[in-house]
């Protein structure tokens, strides 16, 4: 018998009500997923599953539990929402805990546009493993190249909906490509790693295997006989492949649990400027061609695009119903949410303003500083904004890339750092953080 994820959706929101709850909703998912691993020209490894999972919310006064399950037989979907009732009555109470009210859903969904679903066939799992075969040849080839750690190839697709018994009902789709491959170069105590990877929704925009294998072996390559900089105050250049990681740790400060619990390091920054004037930071949520895009949140609310960042002004919180009502707010549209966790905020595409210059530009103008395309660890104070991770890129030198640098740590604080950014105009197509690569004019390196 074929089992419609829109049947166990209202069979099992209905059994809720039943049994005593006062609201609910619920996500159910039917995923398939395909991986293929290559390693010395022969394969590895494979891997394949189809499921369909449920997650189950239920809410009694104030109190919530999640619970999930893959079994959909009436006895145990029977017992599913029983032990979720269950849960929530001893569960703590939180007056921020509750569903939206019909007025704020989402009203028509418009039309499936957002490009997230693409109908040519998945590759066959020989297609795949010959794929990764030809990443990894390419990978060697590359001067310097010793081995290949890794060369595999993905797809999924998903389909899914969220009901809750406030009346809202809505479907999702999409599905992707990925291909990944890490290279090694060197050996003994001067081995150095690194990696390319690309996941795309159409198979026409994922690279041919030859490029990205190129590319894993070309970055292994480029780190050979790194050594460690001097200590020094000086530029830094993040490469927009690490840019995006500066940003991202804006948008943790601004995340509505966050600013609930006091413990970010934009408190007190609401209206003021925390990026140059010439730079703005929209989230894009109906961006096409992207995982993170939706029409609407884990709520049911529409979402809409929104300057964060106006002209440098922090404008906006990332909030969902719960962190709103704590702050005495209005949700930003920005719940997210997992089989087996209740909402939360969370972003879905944004777009860095661009520069008006390259990055190689930016890297001429400079007559000594530290280029950064690979970073490891951190210790970021989430309270204060100070800010320190590894890294390891190349050493700038009148204005050219020189030599390969690694164990050093670029340190500051997030506050100036982010205020003294300069963007270059070269983001990634692909990622839902359209970043550019990004000039801070001045950290501390510490090296030797």
């Amino acid at each position: 018998m074929v089992v419609k994820i829109q049947d166990i959706a209202e069979a099992t929101l209905t059994k809720a009500i039943k049994m005593g709850a006062d609201a609910a909703d619920i996500i159910v998912a039917e995923t398939e997923q395909a991986s293929v691993d290559v390693l010395k020209g022969d394969l590895e490894m494979v891997q394949r599953s189809e499921k369909m999972t449920l997650g189950l919310r239920v809410i009694l006064g104030h109190k919530q539990a999640m619970i999930s399950s893959s079994d959909f037989t009436p006895e145990t979907l029977d017992n599913t929402v029983a032990r979720a009732i269950t849960m929530a009555r001893v569960a703590p109470d939180d007056p921020s805990v509750g569903l939206a009210e019909v007025n704020q859903l989402i009203g028509e969904i418009p039309p499936a546009s957002l490009e997230q679903y693409d109908d040519t066939p998945f590759p066959s799992l020989e297609e795949m493993e010959q794929f990764g075969v030809t990443m990894e040849k390419a990978a060697l080839d590359i001067e310097g190249v010793s081995n290949v750690s890794s060369a595999s190839m993905q797809y999924g697709k998903s389909k899914s909906i969220l009901m809750a018994s406030n009346g809202f009902s809505g479907e999702q789709y999409y599905n992707y490509r990925g291909a990944g491959c890490s290279a090694i170069a060197g050996t003994d105590l001067g081995m150095q790693t690194d990696y390319y990877y690309q996941q795309r929704v159409f198979a026409d925009d994922l690279d041919a295997p030859e490029f990205i294998g190129q590319k894993a072996g070309t970055r292994a390559a480029q780190k050979l006989n790194s050594q460690k900089p001097e200590t020094m105050i000086c530029p830094v250049i993040y490469d927009r492949r690490v840019a995006s990681s500066l940003i991202g740790q804006l948008l943790v400060a601004c995340n509505g649990q966050s600013i609930a619990r006091g413990s970010s390091w934009l408190m007190d920054s609401l209206d003021c400027q925390i990026l140059p004037s010439s730079i703005s930071l929209v989230e894009e949520p109906h961006r096409v061609k992207s995982l993170s895009s939706r029409y609407f949140d884990a709520e049911g609310l529409p979402t809409c695009e929104r300057a964060i960042v106006d002209n440098g002004i922090l404008k906006s919180w990332i909030l969902d119903l719960g962190t709103a009502r704590k702050l005495g707010l209005t949700s930003t549209g920005n719940a997210n949410r997992s089989l087996t966790s209740g909402p939360s905020p969370s972003i879905t595409n944004v777009s860095l303003t661009l520069g008006d210059n390259s990055k190689e530009d930016l890297i001429k103008n400079i007559q000594k500083g530290v280029f950064i395309n690979s970073l490891i660890g951190s210790t970021i104070n989430q309270n204060t904004g100070d800010y320190s991770r590894g890294a390891s890129g190349m050493l700038i030198e009148n204005g050219e890339l020189t030599k390969p640098i690694t164990e050093f740590t670029v340190a500051g604080n997030l506050k100036t750092i982010l205020r003294s950014i300069i963007p270059a105009n070269d983001p990634r197509e692909f990622n839902s953080f359209r970043v550019p690569s990004v000039l801070v004019d001045a950290m501390t390196v510490a090296g030797n």
